[in-house]
């Protein structure tokens, strides 16, 4: 897959936000396969942007960063 303009990208990242989580991990796990053990250097965009996606649904946090982190 090549993401080469932000419309496809938005529109491929949505299609990621609409699998529910254990459908995007096994995504993943599919992707990673492809990736790193079939040596399939196309697909590692679309793994990075899976990645992505899981990542920012499983985080609690927020990305603002907090000065009173680091007082103590």
């Amino acid at each position: 897959m090549n993401i080469d303009s932000s419309e496809v990208y938005y529109s491929e990242r949505s299609k990621l936000s609409r699998l529910n989580t254990k459908a995007l991990e096994d995504l993943i796990v599919k992707l990673h396969n492809e990736v790193y053990l079939q040596y399939n250097p196309e697909r590692k965009e679309y793994h990075r942007m899976a990645v992505f996606v899981l990542n920012s649904r499983l985080k609690k946090t927020s990305l603002i960063f907090h000065l009173k982190n680091f007082l103590g």
